[in-house]
């Protein structure tokens, strides 16, 4: 996370707003106070880690050319989102009742 901030550029002052930031987070996740989806995961830092590129196909933003681009490898650009958790009680109804709301947003 902290690579991609510093890639990325401007989402860091200076490099001990870095540092904190990456301290931070390792002590949120080594605690388990929080915890990524499965994407972030088995995506994210394989490229700058380990260098494992991958297939493209993925689409991201390219702050350079401020356009939209097709990935050449998966891993440089990593898909780190997921389906989004909804609360629904124990109960056929509620379960419908989420089931049809949603169709309607998807519409």
């Amino acid at each position: 996370m902290r690579t991609a901030g510093e890639k990325f550029g401007r989402y860091f002052k200076t490099a001990e707003d870095a540092e904190t930031f990456e301290m931070e987070l390792t002590h949120l996740l080594v605690t388990q106070k929080l915890a990524f989806n499965s994407p972030v995961w088995f995506n994210c830092g394989l490229y700058d880690e380990y260098g494992i590129e991958g297939s493209g196909g993925n689409f991201y933003w390219n702050a350079e050319t401020d356009k939209i681009e097709e990935t050449k490898t998966a891993y440089e650009h990593p898909q780190c989102s997921a389906c989004f958790i909804q609360s629904v009680s124990d109960d056929l109804m509620a379960i419908f009742d989420l089931a049809k709301n949603e169709a309607r947003i998807f519409k």
